[in-house]
């Protein structure tokens, strides 16, 4: 990317699309590039954390820990801005596609794309219960992280989808159109510093087709697990059906909760429908606490209860 090559150039400092996303704003990222120029944190280059898809968001908290897969963009900028909202007892992870430092294809199928993602937050919590969602792509990737996750014996309290969708016939079989609608919604993520750099960006572009080509091959599972849904309340160009549960209800074992959040398939990520979003998530959260397990009053360590699946 042009930005990338820019830095390179102006400050002779080496910086991945990993580190544009970690620091999002223009004050953020100059002081990144000034930490470089020093020396101080070499983490940032370090080429085995860029293989690495956990991205730390909020650490602290007694609550199981919530790791939301990226959307169909790879990155986990939305969730960035969502962390400051949570509860401070909730700690939050993002899952960001290493794909996007290599310039590679990394995943050939979701299931690998799944596995590969779940070897990486056993990192951070080697067993379970464990708390999975993600926005748009990043739901159905849950699900199949949740599939696996429960083949080799573990629990899932449930799998939160941000106006994920059981497909998306709109985007499927026209990569045209397709790129046009990553061009336009990337424009808008990244226009903090990338406004006349990211119709450059081709290989984002092919590398989000993949991943839409590794949506439509996928084969959606009976979802054995609780599944939230926080639904857009306003349909987007990318999303113009009306369907009350965005089609899970014929994937899902047990009946859905359902929260509609001001906004489209986007916009629920800005302000201030960013903040209804976190509200509504604070709120299935505490539920979920109260439903699957308590604080002790003198730890606040989160204890399972035993549940029947």
């Amino acid at each position: 990317m042009e930005i990338i090559s820019s830095i390179k150039d102006r400050f002779d400092v080496n910086v991945t699309i990993r580190t544009i996303f970690e620091y999002p704003t223009i004050y953020s990222l100059s002081a990144a590039i000034e930490k470089l120029q020093g020396d101080i944190t070499a983490e940032l280059t370090d080429d085995h954390r860029s293989n690495v898809p956990v991205v730390p968001i909020k650490k602290e908290g007694s609550a199981p820990p919530l790791f939301l897969i990226h959307p169909i963009g790879g990155s986990v900028f939305w969730y960035k801005r969502l962390g400051k909202y949570l509860d401070t007892k909730q700690p939050l992870y993002g899952i960001q596609d290493p794909g996007l430092d290599k310039h590679d294809f990394i995943f050939h199928n979701l299931e690998e794309m799944a596995s590969y993602y779940i070897n990486a937050i056993q990192t951070i919590k080697p067993k379970g219960p464990y708390l999975l969602g993600g926005a748009s792509f990043g739901s159905t990737v849950a699900i199949e992280m949740s599939k696996q996750l429960q083949e080799q014996g573990e629990h899932i309290i449930a799998i939160l989808s941000l106006d994920g969708w059981a497909y998306y016939p709109s985007l499927q079989n026209d990569e045209l159109y397709f790129q046009k609608m990553m061009q336009a919604q990337n424009a808008r993520l990244l226009k903090n510093y990338l406004e006349h750099n990211i119709a450059n960006a081709q290989f984002l572009l092919e590398l989000q087709w993949h991943r839409e080509q590794m949506l439509t091959r996928y084969q959606l599972p009976l979802i054995q697990t609780k599944f939230i849904l926080f639904k857009a309340k306003e349909l987007s160009e990318m999303f113009q059906y009306e369907a009350d549960l965005n089609w899970w209800e014929n994937y899902a074992k047990h009946s859905i909760d359902l929260y509609t959040v001001p906004g489209d398939h986007e916009s629920m990520f800005s302000e201030p429908n960013l903040q209804n979003l976190a509200t509504k998530m604070n709120k299935a959260l505490n539920k979920l606490l109260f439903e699957f397990g308590n604080f002790t009053k003198t730890t606040g360590d989160f204890l399972m209860e035993s549940t029947s699946s």
